[in-house]
Order: structure tokens, then C-alpha cells, then sequence
């Protein structure tokens, strides 16, 4: 019996090859309207979405925070999920509740707008809240520190 060089059984055809993607292929989802020569937006990573959700549990504590709610929880809250040279002021000087009785409700969440790339590492994200039925946007970098994402600034 004669041997293939190679190793293998000359009685067996050799394995077909992938056809090799062509740089003309887009990932499936991309925007077919691109102008020639435009790179698609890149991908929303893992840290990304980790840094958008760490952003919105923040953004759900401070609505609370700003509206006069300064319980455990919220103070906890805060605590947790902000740097502390951001929770520290907020703790220090909390905003003055209204008077009694006219304490409005939290501003509430409608979607993440976006998310941009901000200095230092970390990334801005831009949430569209709702206040008294008027839409306004509230931004919040967050930025890995000890370890995790943590909110550094909000306006």
C-alpha cells in the first residue's frame, strides 16, 4: 500500500476547503445603505452593555435621590453604584424635599440614547427620562474603578 506524503489515506479524497470570506461581505445586520467605502459603527461590546446597565442602576437610584427620597435604600444605592467623589457631595448636601405633601414622583427611565467613548476610559451614557411628561436627557459617566463600573459624574 502506498502512503500520502502527507499522511493520509490515498483512498480518500482530500477535505474541501471553506470558501474564504470576501472583504466585500458585511456581517448580517449592517446597515446595507452605507456609502461605499464607510466602516459599519463597531459593535456593542460586553463592556458596553456591563457599563450601560451600571450606568442605569444609578440613573434609578438618583431620580429617586433628587426628588427628596433619601431612605436606607437610596442612600445605600447611591453608595454603590457611585464613585465616591461623587457619592460623597451627594450624601453631604442631599437636595431639600418640598414642602410636605407636594413631593413630586421620581422621573422615570424611558431608553438609553446612547453611548459614547469618554475620557479617561470610561464611557457616557445618555438616558432620555421623563419628568412631569417632559422627555429631557441626563448623562452619566461611568468609569471602572476597584474593580467594577462606577458612576463618576451626572448632568
Amino acid at each position: 500500500m502506498i502512503q500520502d506524503p502527507a499522511g493520509g489515506d490515498p483512498a480518500k479524497p482530500p477535505p474541501a476547503e471553506e470558501p474564504a470570506a470576501t472583504s466585500l461581505e458585511r456581517p448580517a445586520g449592517v446597515d446595507e445603505d452605507l456609502p461605499p467605502g464607510t466602516d459599519p459603527p463597531p459593535r456593542p461590546t460586553a463592556t458596553y452593555h456591563a457599563a450601560e446597565e451600571k450606568a442605569l442602576d444609578f440613573v434609578r437610584v438618583f431620580l429617586r435621590y433628587e426628588v427628596g427620597d433619601l431612605s436606607p435604600e437610596v442612600r445605600a444605592g447611591i453608595r454603590e453604584h457611585a464613585d465616591a467623589r461623587l457619592a460623597r457631595p451627594l450624601l453631604a448636601q442631599p437636595p431639600r424635599p418640598p414642602d410636605a405633601g407636594s413631593t413630586p414622583p421620581p422621573a422615570r427611565v424611558l431608553k438609553v440614547d446612547g453611548v459614547e467613548a469618554a475620557t479617561g476610559g470610561g464611557f457616557d451614557v445618555i438616558t432620555l427620562i421623563e419628568r412631569a411628561g417632559q422627555p429631557r436627557p441626563l448623562v452619566v459617566t461611568v468609569e471602572r474603578r476597584r474593580g467594577r463600573w462606577l458612576a463618576t459624574a451626572v448632568g
